[in-house]
């Protein structure tokens, strides 16, 4: 959230200093091809909730 602009996950990952065992790890939600969460990290402004949201989704990670 605040970032603007694009940004590869790799590159991502790098600036956050994710651990390479941790990445590969990382769910990532799309909605309609584009990148809207890197799970556990950021969530596009797109789509992050605000006092004018209607309908949430709610999503579980189960590991198995």
């Amino acid at each position: 959230m605040g970032m603007t602009g694009t940004q590869k996950v790799t590159k991502f990952f790098i600036d956050k200093k994710v651990p390479k065992t941790e990445r590969a790890r990382c769910p990532v939600m799309l909605s309609q091809g584009k990148i809207v969460w890197v799970v556990g990290h950021r969530i596009d402004e797109s789509v992050k909730v605000t006092p004018f949201t209607r309908n949430v989704l709610k999503m579980e990670l189960f590991l198995a």
